[in-house]
């Protein structure tokens, strides 16, 4: 497995609930009573809540801790503008371009220092991965630094990519529909109809392409909140779209 960057809290910490919580959604997925039974506990447990609503604040803050919207919106700006080096010489068009994961401010424990923000980006186009430090009063770049590792947490862009693939593909489309059909339920027509939750695909098994590219694993869920067995794995990447098999 390829190392990861050593990230500083709090973004280590969200990385490890959000894939204790993707752990936790694929043992709901077992069957449809198992699923039900186990989202209840989910929602029972005091601890398994808590992390439930940590991913819920991590979502809706726009992947920005910290920090002014002005300040996000100068962070972003600035880190478009910074080119990519040592791109090992891969070079392929991608719709995804380059994509700005999430902001968050760097900590520091002089509370006069001058404000710093990390950005953290995936280039699809080079495959690669990087972080860069922000100097938010002089806006200018004072540190960047290759990131190994390409489970970074999914963009909206990204997540709105893997939904438009999984759309297209009619055959994982009729499966899904065929799925739901076994509930005594009306089959869903459109995505739309569905909660559908996203999250980045760290496999353990050394030989799955996910270990080395970026692939987005979809939850999906009715208006039951039953949610279904198979769950989409979309290879962002390469735009090819699977299922996640359980060995």
């Amino acid at each position: 497995m390829t190392k990861s960057f050593p990230f500083r809290p709090p973004v280590l910490l969200l990385l490890r609930l959000s894939r204790l919580y993707t752990v936790l959604a694929r043992q709901a997925a077992v069957s449809t009573r198992k699923g039900q039974h186990c989202i209840r506990q989910l929602t029972r447990s005091p601890a398994r809540l808590l992390l439930l609503l940590v991913l819920l604040i991590w979502q809706t803050s726009g992947h920005a801790r910290g920090l002014l919207a002005e300040e996000q919106h100068v962070a972003a700006s600035l880190a478009a503008q910074v080119p990519w080096s040592d791109a090992a010489g891969k070079h392929q068009s991608h719709p995804l371009g380059v994509q700005t994961l999430f902001i968050e401010k760097q900590e520091s424990k002089n509370a006069g220092q001058v404000r710093h923000a990390r950005v953290y980006q995936y280039d699809y186009t080079t495959q690669s991965a990087r972080m860069l430090v922000i100097d938010l009063e002089n806006r200018t770049l004072t540190r960047q630094q290759r990131i190994e590792s390409v489970h970074l947490p999914l963009s909206e862009q990204e997540i709105a990519f893997a939904r438009s693939l999984l759309e297209r593909d009619a055959s994982l489309l009729a499966a899904l529909q065929a799925e739901h059909a076994l509930r005594n339920a009306t089959p869903f027509t459109t995505l739309d109809e569905l909660d559908v939750k996203a999250s980045i695909h760290e496999p353990l098994d050394s030989g799955d392409p996910c270990l080395v590219s970026r692939c987005a694993l979809l939850s999906l869920f009715d208006a039951s909140h039953t949610v279904f067995t198979t769950e989409p794995l979309i290879h962002l990447n390469t735009q090819q779209v699977g299922e996640l098999r359980r060995r």
